[in-house]
């Protein structure tokens, strides 16, 4: 069965993508991928010995025929660039330095995890490579950006009843052993596990939805922008999950303070005074104020919080940790999947951190690797940001440095980095951002609407670069 629908999909696939307009078919994946994982997160095909989420299924199954599609548009014509000719100049070097690293991972590991994080981590690299090479103006990037605007209006359709049942806010629901455990959404369509997933799905497109704001001009672009941003803003809200509070934050006063939107300041403001003195909004600040008081009563201690404090993340990490430090140098080096599942049926976690994870998994190297790509990638976004002096590319920056953030946030608490989701938006960004950067700066200064990217000027970017 499951072979049945791996060559079906590939069919499918193949034919959307070498006999359609792969614009119009890259489009129609930003616009489905969002809502498909939420649903599909919790159906498994069997993959030999274990089971693959049909999501993650979906992910490998798009970065191989992307891959296939550079492979093939190259043999059909020579003069064509290959996959790692279209990645910009200046991150070439880590990024094959990141591959090399984790495709060798893959032959000392369990194949079938170690392919699984193999992919989860290098699919928004392809996709992102993919958009940058084929969306070359700037009203083709903007169908995408509506793509991923109205992708989160489907996601927030499905999560609808999950929200309102009986006419009231029920997102937060403690169980009934403890009152800081077990933040589920009860319903809905979207078939969500938790309120955590549940507010990351919105703050992932949150980056670019802004960017949409401030290039699309039709009115009731903007006017769903915002409804958007403020659905988006009342889900992570009423999910009590403070790490998507901190990311949303984030990317809004970043947005706001660098754009210069001091009235939007004084307003948001406002507004937060409003929502923590409404009744209405009382239980998640109830919920939220009552863990902090509970974490720092145990910290004032000098005790680690309880198990349930934090997620009980403290006592998993303290347990991973141990493991290894107590592990052989050589594992400490290169990683053994070993340690990772001693922890595992220690705690009966996961490590709720993605740092954590590629350290145990892959050693200090695996860490040095993934830690080079995304702090070169950043000083890269960085300079592009303050290079530009082109208004849409500048937006387009600012956007891709707030998704990064939005991606690293999480990672530190439950999964961002190797979140494809995340992983799509921001390289998607980013890869568009660094190419429009480099053909700024080989090409005499253009009006907005003519800067775009096409396989000649690409050609002569490599050449200067």
């Amino acid at each position: 069965m499951a072979v049945l629908v791996i060559f079906t999909l590939l069919v499918v696939g193949y034919s959307i993508f070498f006999f359609a307009d792969r614009k119009k078919a890259l489009l129609t994946l930003f616009l489905i991928k969002l809502p498909f994982d939420q649903v599909a997160w919790k159906y498994s095909i069997p993959v030999g010995l274990t089971q693959l989420r049909v999501s993650e299924a979906f992910t490998v199954f798009i970065t191989l025929l992307l891959l296939a599609t550079f492979l093939l548009d190259k043999t059909r014509d020579p003069n064509r660039k290959g996959f790692f000719r279209h990645i910009p100049s200046m991150i070439l070097i880590p990024m094959i330095i990141f591959m090399i690293v984790y495709f060798v991972y893959i032959f000392r590991g369990w194949w079938v995890g170690s392919l699984q994080l193999f992919f989860k981590l290098i699919t928004g690299i392809v996709v992102g490579t993919y958009v940058a090479k084929t969306l070359k103006t700037e009203e083709e990037i903007n169908w995408l950006l509506r793509c991923m605007l109205f992708s989160t209006v489907i996601i927030s359709i499905l999560s609808m009843p999950a929200i309102y049942s009986g006419g009231e806010l029920h997102v937060y629901a403690p169980s009934s052993e403890n009152k800081f455990v077990g933040t589920q959404i009860g319903g809905g369509v979207g078939k969500y596990y938790a309120a955590d997933s549940f507010a990351h799905a919105f703050i992932v497109n949150i980056p670019a939805i802004l960017f949409a704001s401030a290039v699309l001009k039709s009115k009731w672009e903007k006017i769903l922008c915002l409804s958007v941003s403020v659905f988006a803003i009342l889900a992570v809200f009423a999910a009590a999950i403070r790490a998507g509070w901190i990311s949303l934050s984030l990317i809004l006063i970043f947005w706001m303070i660098v754009r210069r939107q001091w009235k939007l300041i004084l307003i948001s403001v406002f507004c937060v005074f409003i929502v923590g003195t409404a009744q209405f909004f009382s239980n998640p600040l109830q919920r939220a104020y009552q863990k902090i008081a509970l974490e720092a009563n145990s910290l004032e201690k000098g005790e680690l919080p309880p198990e349930y404090a934090f997620g009980g993340r403290p006592l998993i990490w303290k347990t991973y940790i141990g493991y290894y430090m107590n592990a052989s140098l050589l594992d400490k080096i290169i990683g053994n999947d070993n340690i990772l599942y001693m922890g595992l049926a220690k705690t009966t976690h996961d490590t709720h951190n993605d740092f954590l994870t590629i350290t145990l998994k892959m050693g200090i190297i695996g860490l040095s690797a993934t830690l080079f790509l995304y702090i070169w990638t950043s000083v890269c976004l960085l300079k592009a940001n303050f290079s530009i002096r082109e208004p849409y590319s500048w937006n387009l920056a600012l956007s891709a440095i707030l998704s990064l953030l939005s991606m690293m946030v999480p990672a530190f608490t439950r999964t961002g980095l190797m979140n494809p989701n995340y992983q799509w938006v921001f390289w998607t960004l980013a890869m568009i951002t660094l190419k429009r950067y480099i053909l700024s700066k080989s090409i005499l200064p253009q009006s907005e609407s003519s800067l775009s990217i096409d396989e000649n000027s690409e050609s002569i970017v490599s050449e200067i670069t």
